[in-house]
C-alpha cells in the first residue's frame, strides 16, 4: 500500500513514462493483494483520497482499453459490429465517488451482450467471453499480448476479474441487485 502511495505521489510530481509504468505496476500489485485493497478502502482516512483517485484512474484506463480490445475480438469472432456490443460492469460504488477518490472497488464483474432485432439482450457465451476478456485485460494492463490462455486466466483470477455470462444466473451475479447493476449512474456501461 505504501508503494502505491509513493508511486501515485511520484507520478503526480513527475508524470513521465517511467513513473506511469511504476504507477501501473503498483496498481496491479495492490489489486492482487486483498489486504492492501482493504487498507485502500479505509474511507475514514481522507489522506488516501488522492491515492484512491490515482488507483481508480489507472484501473479505469486498463478497463477501458480491455473493453475496446474485447469488443473488437468479439466482433471479429461473431460478426456483430463492435459498436453494438455492450459491456456491463457491476459495482457498488458510484462513478462520482470513485472519480473523487472517496470509494474504490475490490473486483470487476464483467458482462458482454448485444441487443438483437427483437430488442432482447443476448449474452455472449461465457467460455468465449471469459477467455477474450482475460486476454484483453492482460494486454491492457501489461502492455503486451500473452500467448497462454491458462496464464491469462490465472492473472485474471489473481486480479479478481470475473466474466459473468448471465447477470441473473452466475454465482458471482448481482441478480439480487439487478436494478443497482443496470443503473448507469452507478457504473460505466
Amino acid at each position: 500500500m505504501e508503494n502505491l502511495q509513493a508511486a501515485a505521489w511520484q507520478f503526480e510530481l513527475n508524470p513521465t513514462a517511467a513513473n506511469r509504468k511504476l504507477m501501473n505496476e503498483m496498481t496491479i500489485k495492490v489489486q492482487e493483494n486483498k489486504l492492501a485493497m482493504y487498507a485502500l478502502q479505509d474511507y475514514a482516512d481522507e489522506g488516501l483520497d488522492s491515492v484512491r483517485k490515482s488507483f481508480n484512474e489507472t484501473l479505469g484506463t486498463f478497463y477501458g482499453s480491455a473493453d475496446s480490445i474485447a469488443k473488437d475480438k468479439l466482433a471479429s469472432i461473431t460478426g456483430i459490429p463492435a459498436n453494438r456490443i455492450q459491456i456491463l460492469n457491476a459495482s457498488s460504488s458510484t462513478q462520482d465517488l470513485m472519480r473523487r477518490g472517496k470509494k474504490t472497488t475490490i473486483d470487476r464483474d464483467w458482462t458482454a451482450y448485444y441487443v438483437n432485432s427483437k430488442g432482447e439482450n443476448v449474452y455472449f457465451n461465457q467460455g468465449m467471453t471469459q477467455q477474450i476478456y482475460n486476454d484483453s485485460f492482460f494486454e491492457a494492463s501489461q502492455g503486451f499480448k500473452n500467448k497462454s490462455a491458462e496464464f491469462s486466466g490465472r492473472y485474471a483470477h489473481k486480479t479478481d476479474q470475473t466474466v459473468i455470462e448471465d447477470i441473473l444466473g452466475h454465482r458471482e451475479s448481482y441478480g439480487k441487485d439487478l436494478d443497482k447493476m443496470l443503473d448507469k449512474k452507478l457504473h460505466s456501461a
